[in-house]
C-alpha cells in the first residue's frame, strides 16, 4: 500500500518536472536551432543530448523530492496511527499522547479531535469501572445480607422448636429422675442415659445456634461483643462464664476475625468439654495482642486430636490466627481442661488503627 503511494508521488512529481523541462527545452534549445539543422546524426545528437540531461536531472530531483515528502507525510501518519492504536487498546495514558503536534499532514484540528476522543473514552472507562465495582459491592452486600437473614431465620426456628422441645424433655426427665428411687436399676440406668443424651443434644444445639450468630460485630467493639456473648450464654447454660477483656483498638476486619475465633472456641467447649467454668481474657502487652481462652473440661490429647480429627475445629482457628500473622499455643490434658493462647504481634501496624 505504501509502495504504491510512494510510486504515485514520484510519478506525479516526475511528470510535472518533465513537462517543465520539455517546455524549456523546446523554447530555449530546439526552437532557436530548428532552422540550422542539416539532418546529420551529429546534429541530431547535439540537439537531443540536452534533453537527456534534463530527463536524468528530473528523475533525480523527483526521487529526492519524493523521499523528503514521503518522510514528512508518513511520519505524521505513523503518529496518527499510533494514537488511534493506543485508543483501540485502551492505553489512554500512553506517552504517545504527550505529543500534541500532529504535523502538516494530519493537521492541528485532527490532533485536537483525537485528544477529545481520548478524554471521552477515558472518562467512559473510568465510569464503567466505578459502576462495575459498585455493582460487585452491592451484589456482595446483598449476598451477605441474604445469608445473614437466612442464618437468623434458621436460628429462630431451631430455638423456637427443637431447643424448646429439648428443654421440655430435660424438665420431664428431671421429674422422672426424682422418682428414681422407686424404679428398678435397669430403668434407672436407662433414664440416666437418656438424660445424658438430651444434655449432649442441648450442648450441640447451643453450639449450632452460636455458629448461626452474625459473624461480624455491629456497632460494637470487640470487648463489648465478647462481654455480651458471655452474658447471653450465662442465662442459657449452667456454666460459669468469666470474661476479662480490654478495649483494644483494632481495625474492624481484625475485630471480626477475633470475635469469630472466640465464637468457635466457645462452640468447641460447649460441645466437647463438659466444662463448669469457661474463661476468656483479651489484653495487650509488649506490643502484642493476647487472647487467652480456657475451660476446666475433660481436655484432650492435643497431638492425637490435631492429627486425627483436626482438633475439633482448632484447625480452623489456627488458620484464622495465621491470616492475622499470629500464633496459637494449645495446652490440654485429659480430665485437666484446656488452655488456648493466641498471640498477634502489634508490629503488624497495617491491620491496626
Amino acid at each position: 500500500m505504501r509502495g504504491r503511494r510512494f510510486l504515485t508521488i514520484f510519478i506525479v512529481l516526475w511528470l510535472s518536472l518533465l513537462t517543465v523541462s520539455l517546455g524549456t527545452y523546446i523554447f530555449l534549445i530546439l526552437a532557436p536551432n530548428t532552422m540550422n539543422v542539416d539532418g546529420s546524426y551529429l546534429e541530431f545528437a547535439r540537439l537531443i543530448l540536452p534533453f537527456m540531461y534534463l530527463l536524468v536531472i528530473d528523475i533525480v530531483i523527483s526521487l529526492i523530492a519524493t523521499l523528503i515528502l514521503y518522510f514528512f507525510l508518513y511520519k505524521d501518519e505513523n503518529k496518527l496511527t499510533a494514537k488511534l492504536t493506543a485508543l483501540a487498546a485502551r492505553k489512554y495514558d500512553s506517552p504517545i499522547f504527550q505529543e500534541t503536534e500532529m504535523g502538516v499532514y494530519a493537521g492541528q484540528q485532527i490532533g485536537e479531535q483525537i485528544e477529545r476522543l481520548r478524554a471521552m473514552l477515558q472518562n467512559m472507562e473510568m465510569a464503567l469501572q466505578a459502576k462495575t465495582v459498585a455493582d460487585e459491592a452491592n451484589s456482595e452486600m446483598n449476598r451477605n445480607q441474604l445469608v445473614k437473614e437466612e442464618r437468623q431465620r434458621i436460628a429462630r426456628e431451631l430455638h423456637d422448636s427443637v431447643s424448646q422441645q429439648l428443654f421440655a424433655m430435660t424438665m420431664i426427665l428431671s421429674a422422672i429422675q426424682e422418682q428414681a428411687d422407686n424404679m428398678d436399676p435397669v430403668n434407672r440406668q436407662l433414664i440416666g442415659k437418656v438424660a445424658a443424651m438430651v444434655d449432649q443434644a442441648q450442648a450441640e444445639m447451643r453450639s449450632l445456634l452460636l455458629h448461626l450468630r452474625p459473624i461480624s460485630l455491629t456497632n460494637q467493639s470487640l470487648a463489648e461483643g465478647i462481654e455480651q456473648l458471655f452474658r447471653e450464654l450465662e442465662t442459657k447454660v449452667k456454666i460459669n462464664f468469666e470474661a476479662t477483656v480490654t478495649d483494644v483498638q483494632l481495625l474492624p476486619e481484625v475485630e471480626n476475625h477475633l470475635f469469630r475465633i472466640v465464637q468457635e472456641l466457645l462452640s468447641n467447649s460447649l460441645r466437647h468439654a463438659k466444662a463448669q467454668i469457661i474463661e476468656c481474657h483479651l489484653y495487650e502487652k509488649d506490643r502484642n495482642i493476647y487472647l487467652r481462652f480456657s475451660d476446666d473440661g475433660v481436655g484432650f490429647d492435643t497431638d492425637k486430636e490435631l492429627l486425627q480429627n483436626g482438633g475439633y475445629g482448632l484447625k480452623n482457628i489456627q488458620e484464622r490466627v495465621a491470616q492475622l500473622g499470629g500464633s496459637t499455643n494449645i495446652i490440654s490434658f485429659e480430665n485437666q481442661g484446656t488452655l488456648i493462647q493466641i498471640v498477634i504481634p502489634r508490629k503488624m501496624e497495617g491491620i491496626y488503627d
